[in-house]
């Protein structure tokens, strides 16, 4: 009687049946979606990343802090430029939407839709205020005449004294601050930026921390950007491979050549090799070590049999500029000769005991094995070599103020133009203080380097920094090394954690899963 009637109801309400179970599936379906995407829309709220080292400061326009290639990375995060310029030489509008080229003159059109993180529109007031102050801050990258407003605003002209090859490029680098924020606060005005994400909180030592930048004027950029980001700072690697295991971290920055076969064998955790001109010199001190001193220690350096005993995923650096550089000269020829090694050591016991010693600098950032095989050679030819491998911090001021006789670090070769490298390290005549390499007098050099900063044709560019390396090899003022690609390490959840060949990250793109 109970089954007549279940099925009499059935049959009188067949279609009502049908109408309310696809309701259910429909509203089933929504419902899985809105949790699907919230899921997926959590995952990437909050990414941390591991760098080895803390910011010298926040200040954009401050030569020392843009020098950092961490603080570099987090000015590109925080702070927008006119333009930006791709590892394959094209030109991008950002701020900027177009440019024409003048004489010794640049006229950029401004967007008007830029807003700064404190909700400030961006102005031609602000680019006038940011470019000049870090000029008188004595940046040398923002070596324009002057800087004039025009069309009441609409447009800006930068003046040059001349117009070089890589002018472009280098504009390309030049950050943009909100003048009434750094004049009402200075530090708190430098946490102000235009770019996709905005400063939230630096602990010196411990972290940084970044949120994504709503006002951002690409919206369709960062719609799936990560909602924050933290920097921890860990300066040892095996911590910093540990804590990814762990999981308390989801990325690494630059981890070190020599411990890469061990991040690889680490379950769990994925190894992003990206193409980069990260070069390893040896730099000389010049006027503490004699040039005699300075080429029997070039000579006893068999660089290729370090990087075969220590397994090293590099390749020789045989000059100052990387072949993957606008002006490498692949014609300089190697300081050492295993058919001279006898009358080396015989020059070398020759030296006065003084002339013996070498008090040898290293990067906490480069690998100890490194400098561990370079003083075993060079002891075992007959100097006495004392090793210094302090804090970052301690290591850079030590250099630059002379007191060893060679220091072994790594700079990233953030532009494409050879010359950049050159003029951070080895312009001759600067103070103690202003570089390791301390080349006080070499008029060449000077006019060369003040030569390939003019304008130039690329031919001649190109000559005059083949001669510049030719000089660096005969004189000694630096022994190249290797050449490596930048290593980070990610665990499986993130993706698009990458650099390019200028060692750019693009942090908008980076994404993390379940």
């Amino acid at each position: 009687m109970n089954l007549t009637k279940f099925k009499n109801f059935i049959q009188k309400n067949k279609k009502l049946l049908i109408i309310a179970s696809i309701l259910v599936l429909v509203l089933c379906g929504i419902l899985g979606f809105l949790i699907f995407f919230q899921e997926k829309k959590d995952t990437n709220q909050h990414v941390t990343e591991a760098i080895n080292t803390d910011l010298p400061g926040m200040d954009p326009g401050n030569k020392d802090h843009t020098g950092s290639v961490n603080a570099d990375r987090l000015f590109c995060a925080i702070h927008e430029t006119l333009i930006s310029f791709d590892q394959n030489g094209k030109i991008h509008p950002k701020v900027a939407s177009k440019w024409e080229e003048q004489d010794n003159a640049v006229i950029f059109t401004l967007r008007d839709d830029v807003l700064f993180s404190n909700e400030k529109k961006l102005t031609a007031s602000d680019i006038k205020f940011s470019f000049e102050r870090a000029k008188n801050k004595g940046h040398d990258e923002y070596f324009f005449e002057n800087i004039e407003i025009l069309e009441d605003g609409k447009k800006i002209q930068l003046k040059f004294e001349s117009t070089p090859i890589f002018l472009m490029e280098a504009i390309s680098k030049l950050r943009i601050l909100n003048q009434a924020a750094l004049e009402a606060n200075e530090q708190e005005g430098l946490k102000v930026g235009a770019g996709p994400f905005k400063f939230k909180e630096w602990i010196p030592g411990d972290k940084i921390e970044l949120e994504l930048n709503e006002n951002y004027y690409k919206k369709e950029a960062i719609q799936d950007s990560p909602k924050k980001m933290t920097f921890k700072i860990i300066p040892d690697p095996d911590t910093a491979l540990l804590q990814l295991g762990e999981g308390s971290i989801d990325a690494v920055f630059d981890f070190p050549v020599d411990k890469i076969k061990n991040a690889k064998n680490q379950e769990g955790v994925k190894v992003v090799e990206n193409k980069t001109a990260k070069c390893s010199y040896l730099f000389m001190n010049n006027t503490k070590t004699s040039l005699k001193k300075r080429k029997l220690i070039a000579a006893v350096l068999n660089i290729p049999q370090i990087i075969e005993k220590l397994g090293l995923p590099v390749e020789q650096l045989k000059t100052f500029v990387p072949v993957t550089s606008i002006g490498h000269n692949p014609d300089i020829p190697s300081h050492f000769d295993p058919n001279r090694m006898d009358d080396v050591r015989r020059q070398i016991a020759a030296l006065s005991q003084e002339d013996k010693k070498i008090e040898f600098g290293f990067s906490f950032k480069e690998s100890q094995e490194v400098m561990n095989k370079i003083a075993e050679q060079l002891r075992n030819a007959g100097f006495t070599v004392e090793t210094h491998r302090p804090d970052l911090k301690s290591f850079i001021a030590n250099a630059k103020t002379g007191d060893y006789h060679m220091a072994f670090f790594s700079d990233m070769h953030e532009m494409s133009y050879g010359h950049k490298a050159m003029l951070d390290y080895m312009f001759p005549g600067q103070k103690i203080g202003s570089n390791p390499s301390h080349i006080q007098q070499d008029s060449e050099v000077t006019l060369l380097l003040n030569d390939v900063k003019g304008q130039l044709s690329k031919e001649d560019y190109v000559s005059k920094v083949k001669r510049l390396q030719q000089i660096f090899h005969d004189q000694v003022y630096v022994v190249p090394f290797y050449t490596q690609n930048a290593y980070f390490l990610t665990n499986d959840k993130v993706t698009n954690f990458t650099c390019d060949s200028l060692t750019r990250t693009d942090f908008t793109q980076i994404r993390k899963s379940n």
